[in-house]
């Protein structure tokens, strides 16, 4: 089962949930109390955000195929620990976190995958800290990067965020933020392989009001339902 782009599907639940980063960038240069304050302003900034949806774009980055795919579609996030990914590209895919339950379904393979959430994500999943359940400093070791000469986005600040336990399709992560505000703008992933993976949020919005039964989902009627574990690309 491949992308129209000839990918094979990434490990979506672990993507999408944790979502991001770059290993190969220049070494931190910053002082340990000037990462502290930075640390304590993003975990600060965080932590205020009961509630956001966005418009998201995520790239995907096959350093194997040597071939890139793109996805939109629109967020919600209701801490602790309920989210709804909804794709428009491609057209109908979702995945939910309802605070228990994790789904992923696929209209276009007309399945859905389905797992508790503690039962799948390791106690340390980068994924616990993007659904509000852990701090940045409880899963990541983390280090300031320097911003790039070149960079297409102004006062931004970023963290590159290393598993403090060894993480199945999560080598480490970038975390862009708001230099000013410290909120959430670029997350980007590295797996073991070298595949990247980023989702920039676009028209983000937090603290808005969201209707609980959003995070609510049941497979139509038909469709064939299966443990995340047999995701395409999981390696499991």
């Amino acid at each position: 089962m491949t992308l129209r782009s000839g990918l094979s599907k990434p490990a979506w639940a672990d993507i999408a949930l944790a979502i991001v980063c770059l290993i190969s960038f220049a070494q931190p240069s910053y002082a340990a109390g000037k990462l502290d304050e930075i640390v304590d302003r993003a975990q600060a900034a965080f932590d205020k955000t009961k509630s956001m949806k966005s418009d998201f774009v995520q790239i995907f980055e096959s350093k194997g195929f040597g071939r890139t795919a793109e996805y939109r579609g629109s967020v919600f996030i209701l801490k602790p620990s309920k989210m709804l990914w909804r794709y428009t590209e491609p057209k109908g895919r979702m995945l939910l976190s309802d605070g228990t339950d994790l789904w992923l379904y696929d209209p276009e393979d007309n399945v859905a995958y389905h797992d508790q959430i503690k039962g799948f994500l390791h106690e340390k999943s980068p994924a616990l800290f993007l659904a509000g359940e852990k701090t940045l400093r409880d899963i990541f070791t983390i280090d300031l990067v320097e911003p790039a000469k070149v960079d297409k986005l102004e006062n931004v600040v970023r963290l590159k965020l290393t598993p403090k336990s060894p993480q199945p399709g999560v080598k480490g992560m970038l975390l862009t933020l708001d230099g000013t505000t410290y909120a959430i703008m670029e997350l980007m992933m590295v797996d073991h392989l070298g595949n990247r993976n980023k989702i920039t949020f676009l028209n983000a919005e937090r603290g808005v009001e969201t209707d609980p039964s959003i995070f609510k989902f049941t497979p139509p009627q038909g469709t064939p339902v299966r443990p995340m574990q047999k995701l395409p690309g999981s390696g499991q």
